[in-house]
């Protein structure tokens, strides 16, 4: 039987990404070479040739991005460079990696970025360490791995000797607490939106060279950290950093504290797999990395999953984006047209797409397609990618550190009409909780096996508005349904009253009006219902001012009629 629960799979390839590097093979890039440790306030490099670097990096940003200054000016920007070159001779090596850091990160952009040396990028689908020119440019890593759920920042992964800490809260780090740790990092993050910065964060708070460039910590060789156990004590814990690229015995939370593991876990080594359930009647594709593998191209899984849906009952299908960072947009489209073209699948409250913080890049455009073109249900959080960003990011090594950064180049737009929007959003919110991790239970999946199975537009709807979904979602997939030909001869008039029945149930009056202008509009003999819903409701309520406000516009509708 297949467990879609455990261990949760977004947060565990965050919390065991070092072991898996090396079971990969990564690890055997760097070992050989990497016995340095930290060293604070020194300078390799001269001032000038950081410099050079510095005017470099410049340089190549504006020559390969198109519009390289569209979140933050152009002025702004050169008046920051300038502010670092000024700097450059008072600052250690570190400390001048770290401001370009942050100076890249002030283009706003996922994409565009310093891949820190030494350490695995956490926006890059390849699975690698990043490669560095001089040992001492490097940066380290603390001996435990973190990941911020809705209830604080907790430990999933740690090196043998620290096994006892994990399941416990990071309650501050150097001098400051661990949100004001998190918040300081944020400067030097590149990200899309706040949930890049969710997924990033926890990430840099663990390298001492930043908290020590940022002062949030004097030491970089050592750096105290309390705990809060799962018990309730407090402990304070001065950690010294691992080696570079040291990934070979991280320890899991499933090993340290008997977290259940998942098969979600055990398939996290490859770009692709599908599983069907028998009791549930659910088939699940996971998409780690949108990539062809050996002996099985992104065309061919597409295939299986068409196999599977033809020679099973299948009540559900689930396609999971959690923590898939992208990959290759064109090599979707066989999974699309698959989806797309097969009924038994592709079927309203029985096709879900599951997302989280760290869908990313070409998973945020696949996900965009499913949004817009199948009559897929979104669960889970919302993405790290924007719909319309920069992508495509090219490769700039600077001369004299070798310092590698990646810049964007082609702009990725969205399908809706404004391209500001930050996330991919879900229909379905799901908060990411410890207790739901340490105690291996998935909340997402719980959330698609617990969605009413049923046929009827109205249920679908009313379902959603009771799961959560805003009334952007339920818009959106009225307006799908209105333009697929399979339900052209269907009328909507009953659904989306009771959308607007289900919203004013829950006292969301604005989305409840939302919904019976919608439907206003398209059957106009159904303002009569909508207006003695709300006076039902005033009934109950007599002194609201909310739904005398909702009687009052919909009796404006009543007016233009």
């Amino acid at each position: 039987m297949m467990h879609f629960g455990g261990s949760l799979g977004a947060l565990l390839r965050r919390g065991i990404a070092p072991s898996r590097l090396a079971k990969a093979g990564v690890a055997s890039v760097l070992i050989s070479i990497v016995v340095a440790s930290p060293v604070a306030a020194q300078t390799h490099l001269t001032a000038s040739q950081w410099r050079e670097d510095l005017h470099y990096l410049v340089e190549q940003i504006q020559t390969i991005h198109p519009d390289a200054f569209h979140h933050v000016t152009q002025s702004q920007f050169m008046a920051a460079s300038a502010k670092v070159d000024a700097e450059i001779p008072s600052l250690s090596d570190h400390e001048i990696e770290v401001e370009l850091a942050q100076l890249v990160a002030m283009l706003g952009e996922g994409h565009s970025r310093l891949s820190l040396p030494g350490l695995a990028d956490p926006m890059s689908d390849v699975k690698e360490l990043t490669p560095y020119k001089d040992p001492s440019l490097a940066f380290h890593t603390l001996p435990v791995r973190a990941y911020l759920f809705s209830d604080g920042l907790f430990v999933v992964a740690a090196a043998p000797e620290y096994k006892s800490l994990i399941g416990s809260q990071i309650v501050q780090i150097g001098n400051l607490s661990a949100q004001s740790a998190l918040d300081a990092v944020q400067p030097i993050i590149n990200r899309d939106n706040d949930m890049g910065a969710r997924l990033i964060g926890p990430d840099f708070v663990a390298v001492p060279e930043i908290l020590s460039a940022l002062h949030i910590t004097k030491d970089a060789s050592s750096v105290p950290v309390t705990f809060r156990a799962r018990d309730g004590n407090s402990t304070k814990v001065d950690i010294a950093p691992l080696h570079v690229g040291d990934l070979s015995t991280w320890i899991s939370a499933d090993d340290a504290i008997h977290a259940p593991n998942s098969s979600y876990a055990a398939h996290a080594q490859e770009n692709l797999w599908t599983e069907y359930d028998s009791a549930s009647g659910t088939l699940l594709a996971r998409v780690n990395v949108i990539q062809d593998s050996p002996g099985q191209p992104v065309a061919k899984f597409a295939s299986r999953i068409e196999a599977l849906a033809a020679s099973r009952t299948v009540k559900r299908f689930v396609i999971d984006f959690r923590d898939c960072h992208g990959g290759d947009n064109q090599k979707f489209r066989a999974l699309l047209l698959t989806i797309l073209r097969d009924t038994k699948i592709n079927q309203l409250g029985q096709s879900f797409v599951l997302i989280n913080r760290a869908t990313f890049s070409a998973a945020v455009n696949a996900t965009s397609d499913l949004e817009r073109l199948s009559n897929s249900i979104l669960v889970g959080e919302p993405t790290a990618g924007a719909p319309s960003s920069w992508g495509d990011p090219r490769k700039v090594t600077l001369p004299n550190s070798g310092l590698i950064f990646r810049i964007s180049s082609i702009y990725w737009r969205d399908w809706i009409s404004t391209p500001t929007r930050p996330w991919i959003a879900p229909d379905i919110s799901i908060p990411v909780t410890s207790a739901d991790y340490f105690a291996g239970r998935d909340p997402v999946m719980a959330a698609v096996l617990n969605f009413p199975l049923q046929s009827g537009f109205s249920d679908v709807l009313v379902n959603l508005v009771h799961s959560g979904a805003p009334a952007a979602s339920i818009t959106r997939l009225y307006y799908q349904h209105k333009t697929d030909a399979v339900w052209a001869d269907e009328t909507t008039e009953n659904a989306m009253q009771a959308a607007g029945e289900a919203f004013l149930a829950k006292k969301a009056y604005d989305d409840a009006f939302l919904m019976f202008a919608i439907n206003w509009k398209e059957y106009p003999g159904s303002l009569s219902r909508a207006i003695q819903s709300a006076q039902t409701a005033l009934a109950v309520d007599p002194d609201s001012e909310s739904i005398k406000n909702l009687l009052e516009k919909l009796g404006n509708l009543q007016s233009h009629s």
